[in-house]
């Protein structure tokens, strides 16, 4: 494995970092890529690339213009996503991305780990006990991990569970396969603690649509199955899913969408830079 593909797997850590730490580790390793002729050659072949700087570019203008410095620091940001598409294509292997995956899976289970020291804490600072399950609506009282917020966190299970399958599916090893489903499972439960529903939803179409791409033929027509009773089920007790009975929060986000609008309509050109909704909905 050369430096490269190493630096790949570094990045793979800091990405269940807070994103203000993971940015200067990301920056870091573009640093040294720079420093070694490897970001610059990355660049020139990256597909596209004179459209996407050309737009972060554009956001640079629009921010600053608009005095907009928390959008400023978000397009920073956009570079760095940019700079690291460009390095990471460069240096991808078919091994080193198994290995990501690999790694990825693993870091997951001490996310889940602290999302479940946080459910708990989360429970007896509201009068309730771990054991009771209960999952309030309020995002602050909901387990976030090491991310931004619990919806997040929930998106970054979905695809951990995803890699699980992949990895089951490629590796050949029996213990390695119980290893995967235990993870998915461990990972699935902690997603549903979140309370996310919208993150509940990709399960009904990626497990059936991974089956069939593998030809698991029974398998597919057995997750079918599965699902269909499980949403009868759902149909008849909707508590079952988490705030799945609650929409409390939709009046909110008709809210939400209305100011976006708004937002929109008064600058539909170049708006404001990144960050600029808080202006408008604080």
């Amino acid at each position: 494995m050369n430096l490269d593909e190493k630096m790949l797997l570094l990045a793979t850590c800091f990405l269940f970092l807070p994103y203000q730490i993971a940015s200067v580790g990301i920056a870091c390793i573009l640093v040294q890529a720079f420093c070694r002729h490897k970001l610059v050659d990355a660049i020139k072949n990256q597909t596209g690339a004179i459209f996407l700087y050309s737009f972060i570019g554009l956001e640079f203008i629009v921010t600053i213009l608009h005095s907009n410095w928390t959008g400023l620091g978000n397009t920073w940001l956009f570079v760095l996503v940019g700079l690291y598409g460009a390095y990471y294509r460069k240096s991808i292997t078919k091994n080193t991305f198994e290995k990501m995956c690999d790694l990825v899976i693993i870091l997951s289970i001490f996310a889940a780990i602290y999302g479940l020291y946080q459910f708990n804490q989360i429970s007896i600072a509201n009068g309730r006990t771990f054991l009771e399950f209960h999952i309030f609506n309020s995002p602050k009282r909901r387990i976030t991990s090491t991310f931004m917020n619990a919806n997040i966190y929930a998106m970054v299970i979905d695809f951990v569970c995803v890699m699980c399958m992949y990895r089951f599916v490629k590796n050949d090893n029996i213990l390695c396969k119980i290893g995967y489903v235990i993870v998915a499972l461990f990972n699935f439960f902690v997603l549903y603690l979140t309370g996310s529903r919208t993150a509940l939803l990709p399960f009904v179409l990626i497990f059936p649509i991974f089956l069939y791409c593998v030809r698991w033929k029974k398998l597919f027509i057995t997750s079918i199955v599965l699902e269909l009773c499980v949403c009868g089920l759902v149909f008849l007790k909707p508590s079952l899913i988490p705030r799945m009975s609650d929409m409390s929060t939709f009046a909110s986000r008709i809210k939400i969408w209305k100011t976006a609008f708004i937002c929109i309509s008064m600058y539909p050109l170049f708006g404001w830079g990144p960050q600029t909704y808080k202006k408008f909905y604080p």
